[in-house]
């Protein structure tokens, strides 16, 4: 019976030895993995806030710590990608998707050094693998169909479009860019209706009004085109007042008026700091209160803010909700403008 005992004892030891093992060796393996998820945060939040330095300094250890993981080897792709580095960008992808094929983000960021390399063939190739990994990879959708417009093939687009919206239906640039094409494939009817669906899903998205608008115009119905412009231009100033009020000094120059810019129809690569008391208007809806021409809507803008008669007609436009005739308010709150007009932008978001 003792004998029996210790056996027993020995076997109870013996396992309890064995867990201990077991325990040790999944600690082991859990501190480095840890680890590197911990780089590997820390390097998407720097990227994030746009801090190139720690970003790579962040991937490089997550690279120590296994030269072999694919998200490391994305990330470190992406800081290249950003540094202006896009051949490199891309080897980098290239070996992410070595150790993981069905990486619809390493697909997607691969296909867009290939599209800027004028590799078109190629980031198509990329982004529908990257669908086929990932079928519900919105970004991939979007790119795909904006590849398909470069390459004029405006069915493919269309079809790609509707498919990104199957799976994210408000998706606000899908809608417009659906819409544009559908105006100008000659189905008016679909295009109104997908503005309709946009304009319902985002109340102050400009462009949608500014487009649906121009559409009423066309065939001839002036109430609601008249209606549709209204709400293009609350809308853009209403996206002013919020990027105004959220501060942050871009710039030591003040800029008032129109945004020039050295490549043409682009302005939002241009960096500007706008006097308190401004508002910044799509450059399209002051084309169109031109009849085409920019500087001649801008001008047309200029009576509306100052509280001059709007068009040389006889009833200036009411200022800020003020009663009609009253001159424009130059300045917010705490502001030092006394002569605020709109600042016109183009592109961009």
């Amino acid at each position: 019976m003792i004998a029996g005992r210790r056996i027993q004892v020995a076997t109870v030891l013996w396992f309890c030895c064995g867990l201990i093992l077991l325990s040790s060796f999944h600690s082991a393996d859990a501190a480095p993995q840890d680890a590197l998820q911990h780089e590997l945060e820390v390097t998407r939040a720097a990227l994030a806030r746009g801090d190139l330095k720690a970003a790579d300094e962040a991937v490089q250890k997550a690279l120590h710590l296994n030269p072999a993981s694919p998200q490391a080897l994305h990330l470190h792709g992406l800081v290249l990608l950003k540094g202006r580095k896009p051949t490199e960008a891309a080897e980098e992808f290239v070996r992410a998707l070595k150790a993981k094929p069905a990486f619809a983000e390493a697909l997607n960021d691969l296909a867009e050094v290939y599209a800027a390399q004028g590799k078109s063939a190629e980031a198509q190739q990329a982004l529908t693998k990257a669908i086929e990994a990932d079928p519900k990879h919105v970004e991939s959708y979007l790119d795909l169909a904006k590849l398909y417009e470069s390459q004029r093939d405006m069915p493919a687009a269309i079809k790609t479009y509707q498919g990104l919206l199957a799976i994210q239906p408000t998706h606000a640039e899908a809608l417009f860019s659906l819409a544009t094409l559908q105006e100008h494939a000659g189905d008016s009817k679909a295009a109104a209706e997908t503005l309709a669906r946009l304009t319902k899903a985002h109340p102050k998205h400009a462009d949608a009004w500014y487009v649906t608008g121009r559409m009423a115009e066309k065939r001839n119905d002036l109430v609601e085109a008249a209606y549709a412009y209204k709400q293009a231009v609350a809308a853009a100033l209403s996206t002013a007042r919020k990027a105004r009020a959220a501060g942050g000094k871009v710039s030591d120059k003040i800029h008032v008026g129109p945004i020039h810019s050295s490549v043409a129809g682009r302005t939002d690569h241009l960096p500007i700091n706008v006097p308190s008391g401004s508002y910044v208007i799509p450059a399209d809806i002051i084309s169109a209160m031109g009849e085409g021409n920019t500087m001649a809507g801008f001008k047309q803008m200029r009576r509306m803010f100052s509280g001059t008669p709007y068009g040389g007609g006889k009833m200036p436009y009411g200022a800020s909700g003020g009663p009609y005739g009253q001159p424009m308010p130059g300045k917010a709150e705490g502001g030092e403008i006394d002569d605020s007009v709109p600042v016109v932008v183009a592109g961009g978001e």
